[in-house]
């Protein structure tokens, strides 16, 4: 069985400046809400599958 790689995490410096939590909520926009949700379990430091998980999608989404 191959060993899977993990995805190293290039994120933008500027990630931490934004509130994706207060975005998510007041997004009218499903799929954009969802975004949001998904960039906020990235800044409070999940990995790639937690965050699919999460979020009910699959590890290739994220």
């Amino acid at each position: 069985m191959e060993a899977t790689i993990a995805r190293p995490r290039d994120l933008p410096e500027t990630l931490p400046a934004h509130d994706f939590h207060s975005l998510a909520k007041t997004e009218p926009h499903p799929r954009t809400r969802i975004r949001f949700l998904g960039m906020a379990h990235l800044q409070e430091g999940l990995t790639y599958p937690e965050i699919a998980t999460a979020l009910r999608v699959s590890k290739i989404t994220v």
